[in-house]
């Protein structure tokens, strides 16, 4: 008995890699394996999905880390299942109600991510209207490019 409450004492400390990454595991992982890049892959795809990391705050963020974890869990199982190995139906439904609830949470509709404000727009288009009119000006053209000639404007040959 005094052995198992030692390796919960042990389980229950943060690792301190964890602790040195402000909580946010996933920094370590290295993404040269398959599994961390497609750790990382999967998590980039929902929070574009959610309007783009910039958006999201430090809770919606855990709980996509957390989405990614429960969906490999359930691909986990789903392996098992079509290798002919026997899988625990009661944890399977469990990982899959808990993904359902997470998924839930973050929600499952695709958000757009944050448009260019009309103030920046405007100030964009006039800048490059006005970079157009200076090329043109400067190279004795009409603002579409051709090129002007008193002689064939004005009937003279």
């Amino acid at each position: 008995m005094g052995e198992k409450l030692r390796e919960r004492k042990i389980l229950a400390r943060l690792p301190e890699m964890y602790l040195a990454r402000a909580g946010n595991f996933l920094e370590c992982t290295d993404r040269t394996t398959e599994m961390g890049r497609a750790v990382m892959d999967r998590i980039d795809s929902i929070l574009a999905d959610l309007g783009g990391s910039e958006d999201v705050t430090t809770v919606k963020y855990s709980q996509v880390r957390d989405f990614v974890c429960l969906d490999m869990l359930v691909s986990g199982f789903a392996l098992d299942l079509m290798a002919g190995k026997a899988i625990d139906l009661g944890a399977l439904t469990s990982v899959i109600n808990c993904k359902t609830g997470v998924a839930r949470m973050l929600g499952l509709e695709r958000r757009a991510g944050k448009g260019e404000d009309l103030d920046s727009y405007l100030r964009r288009t006039a800048e490059a209207a006005r970079a157009r009119g200076a090329a043109s000006s400067s190279n004795g053209s009409k603002p579409n490019g051709t090129k002007y000639e008193p002689s064939a404007v004005e009937g003279q040959t």
